[in-house]
């Protein structure tokens, strides 16, 4: 897709706000959306962050920095440069352009990628985007074919400088596909990052994400399912860290169409002295999605002063007929009477704090499936 495709998003830029208030309940930003604003007049990059190990060890078939690369593709998948050719699929056709972010990624980004998996193929998949010392935005379009099954490793890092990445993925699970879907987002306390995965689950499409983030100096990251197919399934998971000095919005939705369809949504967040994070969830059932099942759980576990931690479930029924609904939230300081009983157990209070922290980083799974532990993410 050129640059002069992209010219008719450049107005909107200046036109669209970065969030509209009916956004939250609250009517509250939780995006410090003055990170952002800071770095997009930065240039694009010229000089690539190198992946460090713990995400280079697992050898990625395609790595989006300043260029595309791709290495040693499964001949069921099929990548297209999107920056360089059409896409079949139109970049942001998902998504849709109607803030700010949206438009600024619309217009600038700089490296894409269209991976089609065939129909009825079962193979995996493993990709990693990079940032870079000024402004880069990857854009990758994942269609998985019908009958499909995909297991995919999705590596985001951003480095050390104060720049701006950009990174919106959207999925396609077509009819009867499975996507078994591994998330690490790993991002420096000096840099920003716009993130979004939108994915629209087909008539019995299956889909298994596990995530785990560690967010920099401004991380906004969104994860959003469209369950539009008959008994379409979701099973998302997520573990959030904020680290001292960063800070992280995480949001994780599951959107009913479909008539059937089943939903699990929920994220556990840890956050550090002097760390923020608000981790939302919204799981809706429309009018037309009978019969389907939802939940949705956010629990927040603050850790020292004076980090701030949000956690903010959403519950939205416009059917009459619903198999399930629940949602649950908390958020929680270690208790004193809790220290006290375990130094009585001989654990110190830096102990106890190391096992909660790990306790939350394997929650989502994600750390398991990728061999990393907290000496990985701090």
């Amino acid at each position: 897709m050129s640059l002069q495709a992209r010219e008719k998003y450049k107005s909107l830029i200046d036109k669209l706000p970065f969030q509209y208030l009916a956004d939250t309940p609250t009517v509250r930003y939780y995006t410090d959306w003055k990170a952002f604003e800071a770095r997009m007049d930065k240039g694009y990059a010229y000089n690539e962050h190198p992946l460090p190990p713990q995400l280079s060890n697992h050898n990625p078939n395609i790595i989006l920095g300043t260029t595309l690369r791709v290495n040693q593709i499964p001949g069921q998948v099929e990548v297209i440069d999107i920056s360089r050719d059409e896409s079949p699929i139109e970049p942001m056709s998902l998504v849709g352009v109607s803030t700010k972010m949206h438009a600024y990624h619309a217009y600038m980004w700089t490296t894409g990628a269209y991976i089609r998996v065939s129909p009825g193929e079962e193979t995996s998949l493993t990709v990693a985007t990079t940032s870079g010392d000024g402004y880069l935005g990857h854009h990758i379009i994942l269609d998985i074919g019908r009958g499909a099954r995909l297991d995919l490793k999705l590596l985001d890092y951003a480095g050390d400088s104060e720049s701006l990445k950009t990174l919106i993925v959207e999925v396609i699970a077509r009819e009867n596909s499975k996507l078994d879907a591994t998330y690490l987002t790993l991002h420096h306390p000096s840099h920003a990052v716009y993130k979004i995965l939108h994915a629209k689950l087909h008539e019995g499409a299956n889909v298994e994400a596990r995530g785990l983030t560690a967010g920099g100096a401004m991380t906004r990251y969104e994860e959003t399912y469209i369950l539009e197919g008959r008994r379409s399934k979701l099973d998302a998971r997520a573990s959030n860290v904020a680290r001292n000095g960063t800070k992280t919005d995480f949001l994780l939705n599951a959107l009913h169409k479909g008539p059937e369809s089943e939903g699990f949504i929920s994220a556990r967040g840890v956050v550090l002295t002097n760390g923020y994070l608000a981790q939302r969830g919204l799981a809706k059932i429309d009018a037309e999605a009978q019969w389907a099942s939802s939940e949705v759980e956010s629990h927040v576990t603050i850790l020292g002063e004076p980090a701030k931690g949000y956690a903010i479930p959403m519950l939205e029924i416009h059917s009459g007929d619903v198999v399930k609904a629940n949602h649950e939230a908390s958020v929680t300081t270690i208790q004193e009477d809790h220290v006290f009983y375990m130094k009585s157990r001989g654990l110190s209070r830096e102990e106890l704090e190391k096992l909660m922290i790990t306790g939350i980083i394997e929650y989502s799974g994600a750390a398991g499936r990728l061999g990393l532990g907290p000496t990985d993410i701090f």
